[in-house]
């Protein structure tokens, strides 16, 4: 039992704005998954281990998992499915692959139309827990909704490095060409598992970790699954690559004139398409040693500044705080939130530069405003002000 004074200042704690779930996922493969959305879509549109109520009636039956992720991005939805299934390398490729396959792939593409079809059939019967009492911070909306499916599976690793001769990092190779019960005749080769249903997009251990470490922001992630299903579904276009981070390398690279906008695939007005894209091994680790590389590793430091401050956001940006008679709801509130998280990761060390040179100018006793446009042009702007406390006010 706490003392009286650790009671007073329990109790003196501002209350957060949204209920938001604490745990971190039952087993070691959903506290990876649960860590690596809450570091790029961040605690507000990121939830794990969401329930439906499917079979659930008046307390009583079994409900439902619906996915292990989902990401709920203004009328972006990401449905993810996390599965880690042993490989049986003792029995041998022809009976272990096509096995491990069904369970790991086709299972999760499986989990995941199903889930698909829940939400656009009841957008509101999805829970953050097992009782189905806690609706979703930010709710899935109910029309014209994009829908981004991810197969996440693990357990394929050491098997696909032995297979592979110990070159490269473990991660499927990708080739569109491949689709269908055509999975089963080549290992750890991953193409269009279910080429007449919603596109799936499928990483492995190694490749989920490598794109969410590299596009760390909502917006840098759904462009790169845009352009990918893009790429992968052309028709007539056949695409390999020797594994994931291969593509990801060229999408890397390959940017306008800004540095902003990524051009993974683009067939300038006039010319034929190409028959075949071929993304060759060891470009992500030439990449990784380049020079331009490391350089905006080193300046984008600055950008996870404004990540901080929509998770602090997040926890106390109630307007009521400071103007309690403001009425302001909460899905008002996670809008204005949600323009700040809008920004890629190159506008957020644009906007953090801002934002900290300014800070840095602000002498004892002195004011600044500053107008800052935000990326979505025409529609975003970001107004800073900066008052210093004077020396009657408290902090509160």
């Amino acid at each position: 039992m706490g003392s009286e004074a650790e009671e007073v200042q329990e109790e003196a704690q501002p209350a957060k704005l949204f209920d938001l779930p604490e745990t971190e996922g039952v087993n070691e493969s959903e506290r990876i998954l649960t860590g690596l959305c809450r570091q790029t879509f961040l605690r507000l549109w990121s939830q794990t281990n969401v329930y439906t109520d499917d079979g659930f009636k008046n307390g009583k039956g079994a409900t439902k998992e619906l996915c292990d992720a989902l990401v709920v991005f203004g009328r972006d939805v990401i449905l993810f499915s996390d599965k880690h299934v042993l490989f049986n390398q003792a029995k041998g490729l022809k009976v272990a692959w096509p096995r491990w396959y069904k369970k790991a792939v086709l299972e999760s593409c499986r989990q995941l139309h199903g889930a698909k079809l829940w939400l656009e059939r009841f957008p509101q019967r999805a829970f953050l827990d097992a009782k189905c009492t806690k609706p979703l911070p930010v709710p899935v909306p109910d029309e014209y909704v994009t829908f981004h499916l991810v197969a996440v599976t693990r357990g394929s690793r050491d098997s696909a490095l032995a297979h592979n001769g110990g070159v490269g990092r473990g991660s499927f190779a990708v080739n569109n060409a491949v689709n269908g019960d055509t999975h089963n005749e080549l290992p750890f080769v991953v193409g269009i598992p279910q080429p007449e249903k919603h596109f799936v997009h499928v990483f492995d251990e190694v490749s989920i970790e490598l794109v969410l470490r590299e596009l760390d922001t909502v917006v840098d992630f759904l462009d790169y699954l845009k352009k990918r299903q893009v790429l992968l579904g052309a028709s007539g276009i056949m695409v390999s690559a020797t594994g994931e981070e291969e593509l990801l390398a060229a999408y890397l690279r390959t940017t306008d004139v800004d540095g902003k906008e990524h051009l993974l695939f683009d067939v300038s007005d006039g010319e034929a398409p190409p028959g075949a894209i071929v993304f060759n091994a060891g470009s992500y680790d030439a990449l990784t040693e380049d020079i331009s590389y490391k350089r905006k590793q080193q300046v984008d430091r600055v950008s996870y500044g404004w990540d901080r401050l929509i998770d602090r956001f997040i926890d106390y940006g109630d307007p009521k705080l400071l103007m309690p008679y403001l009425v302001q709801t909460n899905a008002e509130t996670e809008h204005g939130l949600r323009l700040m998280a809008a920004e890629s990761r190159y506008r957020r060390r644009l906007l953090a530069m801002s934002l900290f040179t300014a800070l840095d100018r602000v002498e004892p006793g002195m004011r600044l405003g500053r107008v800052v446009y935000g990326g979505i042009a025409g529609e975003t702007v970001f107004v800073f002000v900066i008052v210093p406390k004077r020396s009657t006010e408290t902090y509160d």
